[in-house]
């Protein structure tokens, strides 16, 4: 797409000179250049380059550039491209013919697929070196005319874009933002947020992220990790919202839902099976647990969540504040792992943060982690709420 658009660009640019306006329905008469892209801010930033001066290539630059901030997943830095040129009688450069290839070169084998005739999407033949960037500057340099050409506007303090609108949110580090939806007649609790999809990594990104704002200020930011990178989001119908992710191009769609009492849920599952006594020390271990802990997927509080902890990496859940004894462990929670970790964390993991709680082996200790269980296999269905 982004050789395409500067194609179009150029083409636009020069043969827009011609005094016969098109013979089709949205025929216009253009005496000086145009500037065609599909987003209107890339349009208009080459459409500026012209006012300033500049050629056709200043104006495609700068209308690429800009399509890499208004349209990321369709056309960004990441990827690579061509650029057809043709300058029939360029002030600065005279006659030019070029063609530019700056497409992404493999790091590890630029012929792979040549040679092979398989396809690189896995391992270190799928990696390739951007060259949107070096080719979309080399053009400037040596076709356009504007480049450093332009005064700085050195005006305000460094590190303050004072020339600018203030974006109403900014995330640090970088999510990646991919794409945003207005949100509406979805559910009371989110009518009137935006959610954004983000392509970051898994510590920063790989989420929605649900915003709220209010007189003009974002008021909170939720959010909601798919542990996938999100190409699109938008809202489907009355009550359901499409996700486009990277994964085997899977398209996920939720629906609204009434948020569930997963620990209750859990404890009546229980209870059904268990003696009365039993239970009810059970849910009483079961309350010390949910001070630090919760038992729903993703939702951390002041530990990691419990949902899926049977059979889950010993710290191995997206926490981000665990000791570093835990975070170096290794290894796998078991109920045997387990049982002996509620009864005496020091005894499993040396230099862990958690406390013992006094329980002692037993039915108790037993009762728990079966509760453990029936929540992580419950919560398998649950849609993430944080």
């Amino acid at each position: 797409m982004l050789a395409r658009l500067i194609a179009v660009c150029l083409a636009a640019v020069l043969a827009g000179c011609a005094s016969t306006p098109h013979s089709g329905p949205n025929h216009g008469l253009y005496t000086r250049g145009a500037v065609a892209a599909d987003q209107r801010l890339a349009s208009q930033a080459g459409a500026r380059m012209l006012e300033l001066g500049g050629n056709a290539v200043d104006a495609a630059v700068a209308a690429s550039f800009t399509l890499s901030v208004a349209r990321p997943y369709s056309c960004g830095i990441g990827g690579g491209g061509f650029m057809v040129i043709h300058l029939p009688d360029d002030p600065t450069h005279g006659a030019v013919h070029s063609a530019i290839n700056y497409r992404e070169t493999a790091y590890v084998d630029a012929a792979y697929f040549q040679r092979t005739g398989k396809s690189s999407t896995i391992g270190g033949a799928a990696v390739a070196t951007p060259g949107t960037v070096a080719g979309l500057l080399h053009a400037l340099e040596t076709y356009g005319t504007l480049y450093s050409g332009l005064p700085f506007p050195n005006q305000g303090e460094d590190g303050r874009h004072v020339l600018h609108t203030a974006p109403l949110h900014a995330w640090l580090p970088s999510a990646g933002v991919s794409a945003l939806a207005a949100i509406d007649g979805f559910h009371p609790t989110w009518d009137g947020d935006l959610l954004a999809g983000s392509l970051s990594s898994p510590e920063h990104g790989q989420s929605l992220f649900r915003i709220r704002i209010e007189d003009g200020h974002v008021v909170f930011a939720e959010r909601i990790r798919l542990d996938a990178r999100i190409r699109y989001v938008t809202q489907w119908g009355p009550d359901r919202i499409a996700v486009l992710i990277d994964h085997r191009n899977a398209v996920v769609v939720f629906r609204a839902q009434e948020r569930v009492d997963v620990l209750g849920r859990a404890l009546a599952t229980l209870e059904a099976r268990t003696d009365a006594d039993l239970f009810a020390q059970v849910a009483q271990a079961t309350r010390t647990c949910n001070e630090c802990h919760s038992f729903e997927r993703n939702a951390q509080g002041a530990g990691p969540s419990l949902a899926g902890v049977v059979g889950r990496e010993i710290g191995g859940a997206y926490f981000d504040n665990y000791s570093s004894a835990m975070a170096s462990h290794g290894g796998v929670w078991d109920r045997e792992s387990l049982a002996r970790y509620i009864v005496d964390p020091q005894s499993v993991v040396p230099g862990t943060t958690m406390a013992a709680q006094g329980l002692e082996p037993g039915p108790v200790v037993e009762g728990l982690i079966d509760l453990l269980e029936i929540a992580g296999e419950q919560a398998e269905g649950d849609m993430p709420y944080n």
